[in-house]
């Protein structure tokens, strides 16, 4: 969009001819048309909201902080199940693989109880 000289843009016969200027033209009273919002009249809360909202807050962070405190003894305890278990298997013989190789091949003793 191409803007002429400031002459051109006020001359009505060429806002009819210039598309550009006829965009911009309108575009500059748009923008005078719009009022000024005016400034909000200040309110005082009342006490007994004030307090609600003190309450709230402090309800609030001491459920953030059970939160918090649950999902790390939750964390806790899977660590020291891992643990556990990683000790408990590192402490077991390892199998060699044609013990390994011979249970895979091995039909399972539950297999009797599968209905076809």
């Amino acid at each position: 969009m191409r803007i002429h000289e400031e002459a051109d843009q006020r001359n009505p016969s060429h806002r009819l001819v210039c598309e550009s200027c006829r965009v911009s033209s309108r575009i500059s009273g748009a923008w005078k048309l719009i009022e000024r919002p005016e400034a909000p009249v200040p309110i005082a809360p009342s006490d007994e909201f004030v307090a609600k909202v003190v309450g709230a807050v402090g309800r609030d962070r001491r459920t953030a902080a059970r939160e918090r405190v649950l999902l790390a003894a939750a964390a806790a305890l899977l660590f020291s199940f891992f643990a556990g278990l990683a000790h408990e298997q590192a402490s077991q013989p390892r199998t060699s693989p044609e013990d390994t190789y011979a249970a895979a091949v091995t039909p399972s003793a539950l297999d009797g109880f599968i209905p076809n």
